[in-house]
Parts: C-alpha cells; sequence; structure tokens
C-alpha cells in the first residue's frame, strides 16, 4: 500500500546542509507528493538553496521567529493545500535521516497509530550531555503527563496523520512546539509510537537555549496539568 505523504523542513541558516537532505529527498524510492521547506529568516543562502530545486515549495518568514513558528506555516499552508494523508516533519540540519524515512512509512502502513516519533537510540557521533539530561528529563515528564510511555519527547522527526494536525490547535513559536504537540495530541486521544533513528551529532551549532527553553517546557506542563 502506498503512502501519500508530504515534507515539511523548517530551516534556518542550513545553506550547508540542506542541499544533501534535498538531494537524498528526491532519490527515494517512495518520494513524497510535495516538499516544503520553510524558511526561518535565515542570513545565509537557504532560501536559494531550496528555490534551485523545482519539487521544493518554498515558504519564508521575513525574520527569525523560531521553529514553532516555521513549523506552524508550514502546517497552515500543508492543511489548506495538499491532500496528502499524511506529513513528515524532519530538521534541516542533517540530523534526521533520510535514510530513515522508508521505516516510518512502513510502520504507518503496520499499525495503526496517528503519530510516530523518531526516537535517537543508535550512537554516531557524540551529543552533548546537557541535551541528553535535557531530553532523558522532560521525556520522563511528558510521559507523567501524558499517561503514555514517551521514549524521545524532543525528537523533531515525526510523520503524523493530517487528522492529527486538522484537530489540533498549536500556539508555540520555538522549539517547545515538540512537545505541545505531544501533550495536546494525547490529551484528543491520539496514539504515539516511536520509531528508532540513529543519533547523529556532529557539533552542528544549537538554537535551543536552555533555560528559557526549559522554562517554557515547564510552563506548558504547568498549563496542561491545570486544564485536566
Amino acid at each position: 500500500m502506498s503512502i501519500r505523504y508530504d515534507i515539511l523542513i523548517p530551516a534556518y541558516n542550513a545553506q550547508k546542509t540542506l542541499p544533501s537532505i534535498l538531494t537524498q529527498i528526491k532519490a527515494l524510492t517512495e518520494p513524497p507528493a510535495n516538499v516544503l521547506v520553510v524558511d526561518d529568516g535565515s542570513t545565509d543562502g537557504t532560501p536559494q538553496v531550496a528555490e534551485e530545486n523545482a519539487f521544493v515549495t518554498l515558504l519564508r518568514l521575513e525574520r527569525n521567529r523560531g521553529k514553532g513558528s516555521a513549523l506552524r506555516r508550514g502546517i497552515d499552508y500543508f492543511l489548506k493545500n495538499s491532500g496528502s494523508s499524511f506529513l513528515l516533519l524532519m530538521d534541516a540540519d542533517g540530523q534526521h535521516p533520510v535514510a530513515s524515512i522508508p521505516q516510518f512509512l512502513e510502520n504507518a502502513r503496520r499499525n495503526s497509530a496517528d503519530i510516530w516519533i523518531g526516537f535517537r537510540s543508535e550512537k554516531v557521533g557524540r551529543m552533548p550531555a546537557l541535551r541528553i539530561f535535557s531530553n532523558t528529563v522532560s521525556s520522563l515528564i511528558t510521559s507523567w503527563v501524558t499517561g503514555q510511555r514517551i521514549y524521545d519527547s524532543q525528537c523533531g522527526f515525526r510523520l503524523l496523520k493530517r487528522a492529527v494536525l486538522e484537530q489540533i490547535a498549536l500556539t508555540e513559536n520555538g522549539f517547545q512546539i515538540e512537545t505541545e504537540l505531544i501533550v495536546k495530541a494525547a490529551r484528543q486521544g491520539f496514539t504515539m509510537q516511536f520509531v528508532p533513528i540513529p543519533t547523529i551529532y556532529n557539533g552542528e551549532k544549537s538554537y535551543i537555549k536552555h533555560v528559557n527553553d526549559t522554562i517554557r517546557f515547564l510552563s506548558i506542563i504547568a498549563r496542561e496539568l491545570l486544564q485536566k
């Protein structure tokens, strides 16, 4: 059974990594129907890289607004303009291997979950200890709040059924949107499964601001608890 899906890539200053990602996507045996790249106010050649690929739809934010804003812009475009039943989210920094996309599609064919999330279990390169600690703690807290075992709450490599995006109103502008999506999906009864992917980290610059993002993460959790 073939799956009609689109790919959404939020991109900020990804001129060095985006070309390889797009080349690999184009070569997939089961390619997406559409590829959306949302340029989040990049100051390098990221938008030009996207425009050089005829199969890419480029959306642009005039200034850097954060990953959440870029994702929400892309999701809104997807819901209004695409007929695909699934949307795959992946980052532009090369940490989400295109080679793992067939695993997501195969999982979608084999089970009845609503969301499939990448679970970084195989280590290639070295992820900073602070990021490992942050992901471990946030995953445990998110598991407790949602009542579902969340193995990797911060991984943005995800395949979602269209119905999930149609029924969830996302509001976060930063990286916290990934936690927001999980929590709100669980509240509405959507089920999640996890797809093992390699942990690829080669010292890329992170745009996560640990203190501020931790505060925002905790605010999402607190808000969710108050709504129960």
